[in-house]
Formats: C-alpha cells, sequence, structure tokens
C-alpha cells in the first residue's frame, strides 16, 4: 500500500509542476516559438505520464483487494487476475516508453539549440574579423 501511494503522489506530483510550467508558458511572451513548442510538447508528454502513473498506482491499491488464495479461486478469477496484472505491466511499458522518447526529444532540441549557438558564435566571429579587416586593410 506505502508503494502504490508513493506512486500515486509522485504523479500528483509531477502533474502538479508540468501545470505550473503550463500556467508560465501561458503568460511569458518573450520565449520564442521553437523554445515555447517544445515545452509546450515537453509539459503535455509529461502530463500523460503522470496520468498513466496514477493509473498504475490506483491499479497496484486495487490489487491488494483481490483473492490470492490458489485453492479457492475460481478459473474466470484466474483469468481476471492475469488480465489485471498483464494491464499493470502494460502501463508500466507506456511509461517507459514516454520516458524513452520524452528522452530522445529532450536530446534533439538540446542538439539544435547547440547548433543555433554555434552559428551565432560563427556570424558574431566572422562579423568581427570583416570589422577588423577594414580597420586594418594593410594586415593580412
Amino acid at each position: 500500500m506505502i508503494i502504490a501511494a508513493g506512486i500515486i503522489s509522485a504523479a500528483g506530483y509531477f502533474a502538479w509542476a508540468q501545470h505550473l510550467t503550463l500556467r508560465v508558458l501561458n503568460f511569458d511572451v518573450e520565449l520564442p516559438d521553437e523554445e515555447r513548442r517544445f515545452s509546450l510538447s515537453q509539459c503535455w508528454r509529461r502530463l500523460f505520464g503522470s496520468l498513466v502513473l496514477a493509473v498504475l498506482g490506483g491499479m497496484l491499491a486495487g490489487a491488494l483487494f483481490f483473492d490470492y488464495d490458489p485453492r479457492t479461486i475460481s478459473r474466470d478469477d484466474a483469468r481476471f487476475l492475469i488480465f489485471y496484472v498483464m494491464t499493470m505491466l502494460l502501463l508500466l511499458l507506456v511509461i517507459m516508453v514516454l520516458a524513452v522518447f520524452d528522452f530522445w526529444a529532450t536530446a534533439r532540441h538540446t542538439i539544435s539549440q547547440q547548433k543555433n549557438l554555434l552559428r551565432e558564435q560563427q556570424e558574431i566571429l566572422e562579423a568581427e574579423l570583416e570589422a577588423y579587416r577594414q580597420e586594418h586593410p594593410d594586415e593580412k
């Protein structure tokens, strides 16, 4: 029960944090469009992950109320229990896939930002070099 409560609490905290981020994004007019799109998609991915995590925690808490005695369980109850556990494992897989996808999207965005910074630095250096050459035309 403690694990289920911890999972649900973590899901609630992360959903709350993403909600706050969404509120900030709605009022931040100075944020570039590319950064805003990335942050919005990241927030929605993480909100969906929090929802799936909360459902998994609820299912884990609900599993505490099942009768696991193999001597008294009927065939239909066993099938339901198997389906229930498989659903929990599927939700865990969805959470892991979302985490990998979020990591991949963040890495792509970071590489894109690094390329932009490198291009801007290159342009600044080229402009400074051109200004220096105009000031000192006799030097090579």
